[in-house]
């Protein structure tokens, strides 16, 4: 057996922001803005206990906005090559020109100082191979199938990095990498489901959470009907890590002074009468932070738009 070894296809970050320049360059406009999107992504499904399906994707993709006044309108390639940039600026361009001017518009950003440190960057997990990648998931279909139950999930990686620049001097980079994890256990008429994501393939619990999957399957065979009512609840990590992105998106302040949110105060005639921030909506119990360089997250420094 041969072991497919993994090459990173990725741009460095001189090649980012190379082309980042380059583009800057060529461009005509009054301003200029350019996001540079690049990722390598694997997957390994597994059912019934064996490997169904092995797949690997990678992506390119850069954007230009341009700007005269206050027009502007945006233009994007999958091509890496000059030709297909320069071609992308001209589109750009050339649908700003003709753009309505935008009443929400606002400056490019100045140079700006971003903090020293990189994201989460687990240099094993964008290099993993198919072969390793497949011993992992033998070994959860293998636990399984001891156990008397039929498994189910993927096993995921991902590399990418993230540029921008505009033609006022601001320049970022960062790189990344994601290890994600799922499994559902099916015995009889009872079944569980786990998930976990790290940056880093190491930091997956990929036993335990296996174990505690064939574990609850075995627990939730013959349901029993219970009545309408007021349960205590609590949520398993993987459970609230798929509520919190919905709660967080639809913090929208224009959403919730439009009435269109949770967050929006809707008066006697349900119209919407501004929001509700500063209002204590939910348990004190329950405690969400913002905190993108904890250790366990170590996220970009910056977002797309600088």
């Amino acid at each position: 057996m041969y072991d497919l070894q993994t090459v990173p296809t990725l741009p460095t970050q001189d090649e980012a922001l190379s082309l980042i320049e380059s583009a800057i360059a060529q461009s005509e406009a009054e301003g200029v803005f350019v996001s540079l999107n690049a990722s390598e992504s694997t997957l390994s499904r597994f059912s019934e206990n064996q490997i169904s399906q092995n797949i690997s994707k990678n992506r390119f993709n850069i954007t230009i906005t341009s700007y005269f006044g206050k027009r502007r309108a945006s233009a994007s390639t999958t091509e890496f090559d000059a030709e297909a940039i320069t071609q992308t600026i001209r589109r750009s361009e050339e649908l700003a020109s003709v753009a309505p001017e935008d009443p929400e518009w606002v400056p490019l950003l100045e140079p700006q100082t971003y903090e020293q440190r990189l994201p989460a960057f687990d240099e094993a997990t964008a290099l993993l191979s198919p072969l390793e990648r497949g011993e992992i998931v033998k070994q959860v279909c293998f636990a399984c199938r001891q156990a008397g139950a039929e498994g189910s999930g993927t096993l995921s990686t991902s590399a990418s990095v993230q540029a921008i620049g505009n033609s006022l001097g601001l320049r970022a980079f960062d790189r990344e990498t994601e290890a994600d994890f799922s499994a559902t256990a099916r015995i009889d008429n009872g079944s569980s489901w786990g998930s976990r994501t790290a940056f880093a393939i190491a930091d997956l619990p990929i036993e335990e959470i296996t174990e505690q999957v064939i574990k609850r399957a075995i627990s939730s065979r013959n349901p029993r009907a219970i009545e309408p009512g007021i349960y205590p609840v609590v949520f398993d990590a993987a459970a609230f890590s798929s509520i919190l992105p919905w709660v967080i998106w639809n913090m929208d302040a224009r959403a919730a002074d439009e009435g269109r949110s949770f967050m929006s105060r809707i008066d006697e005639s349900g119209h919407p009468a501004g929001n509700r921030v500063g209002e204590s909506m939910f348990s004190p119990l329950v405690q969400v932070q913002r905190h993108p360089a904890h250790p366990l997250l170590r996220a970009g420094t910056f977002l797309m738009r600088g």
